[in-house]
């Protein structure tokens, strides 16, 4: 949650003598199933940064069906990831397909897995912005994360879930009031 909640709490930053503007419509996107969001921003803490420029990262975080190797399991598994991309083309509006992967767990899978055994990630806007350059753009978001045990309860029908609602805003001066 500390990681999600870091994340969006960037949305938007651009650094202060970066040339490249931030788009208004890429600090904080939410996909339409809710269960992917992307935010964008300028990072030092990236592994290609340095002290004099930092890059303009996309952060997505979105479930993934997994099975372990060996195992046959049934019914879903999912993992919630996170995939730390650097934009190839800052001056451009930052996408996926126009990004790099800093770090791949699978071939098919880009980013590194953070929760297992995930049921649902939902992912709510709140507070749009309703005037300025980054009108329209979500000040706050409302996640709920629900996780779920891999195995019955002993000697019951039952697995155990546990469900974690919380919210986090972006902190960068350009998006909130």
């Amino acid at each position: 949650i500390d990681l999600i909640q870091s994340d969006i709490h960037q949305a938007g930053f651009k650094y202060y003598a970066s040339p490249y503007a931030m788009v208004s419509t890429q600090p904080i996107r939410i996909e339409t199933s809710g269960s992917d969001f992307t935010v964008v921003f300028d990072d030092w803490n990236s592994p290609t940064a340095t002290p004099d420029s930092p890059d303009r990262v996309l952060v997505r975080y979105y479930l993934a069906s997994y099975t372990p190797p060996g195992i046959s399991t049934t019914g879903s598994r999912q993992r919630l990831m996170r995939d730390l991309r650097k934009c190839t083309t800052p001056a451009n509006e930052c996408f996926i397909t126009n990004s790099t992967a800093m770090y791949t767990y699978t071939t098919s899978e880009p980013g590194e897995p953070i929760l297992d055994w995930v049921k649902t990630f939902n992912v709510t806007g709140l507070n749009p912005k309703i005037a300025g350059s980054f009108q329209g753009q979500f000040q706050t978001l409302q996640i709920q994360i629900i996780v779920g045990s891999p195995t019955k309860i002993e000697g019951t029908t039952k697995t155990v879930t546990k469900t974690f609602t919380f919210l986090a805003r972006a902190k960068n001066v350009s998006l909130v009031p």
